[in-house]
């Protein structure tokens, strides 16, 4: 359902986003991914015109064609979701997001250090020994260390406390300074 809703956010709330990315309280970080969701997109409308020459069936040609646009719409989707729900930076908190799976608010008074770094030490989402890693195409690039653990609720049922936080951030260099 969060894929269907971040569709209908990318089309009628684009000004606000606009306006949040001006201000500098959003920052993408959906970038390496881009290119992958949008090749599976160009696989998924090639394999329904495959579908309409190769397939004779007329029911199993329209079962394909409309699971082959639905695949589209997902994918779409997916893409839309990492494009509207940004990291955002606020007054009080700081809210790291990853499409429509998780959001995890960070205050900002329980900061104690925020680093670039670069890791690939984990493919998937991970929360363990107060260290929560959520990569984006295997790879973090900043590191949030807090004074005291915060509560993380995550997708596949992990939760538990965090004091470390590993996540990615589109072109850190010129952005890291807003989390500051």
């Amino acid at each position: 359902m969060g894929t269907y809703i971040s569709i209908a956010k990318l089309l009628f709330k684009r000004s606000e986003l606009a306006d949040l990315y001006s201000q500098k309280k959003a920052f993408p970080y959906g970038e390496m991914q881009s290119g992958m969701i949008w090749m599976l997109q160009f696989i998924s409308f090639a394999e329904i015109i495959a579908i309409e020459l190769l397939v004779s069936n007329e029911k199993l040609r329209f079962i394909l064609l409309i699971l082959g646009l639905w695949s589209m719409l997902l994918i779409l989707g997916m893409w839309s979701s990492f494009k509207v729900n940004p990291h955002l930076v606020e007054e009080e908190t700081i809210i790291i997001h990853q499409g429509t799976l998780y959001k995890i608010a960070i205050p900002k008074s329980l900061i104690k250090s925020i680093s670039g770094v670069t890791s690939r030490k984990y493919s998937k989402c991970r929360l363990s020994d107060d260290e929560l890693h959520l990569p984006v195409m295997n790879e973090t690039n900043m590191k949030i260390s807090l004074s005291s653990p915060i509560p993380c609720e995550l997708p596949w049922g992990m939760s538990g406390d965090a004091k470390e936080i590993y996540f990615y951030l589109n072109k850190v260099n010129e952005n890291s300074k807003y989390f500051m």
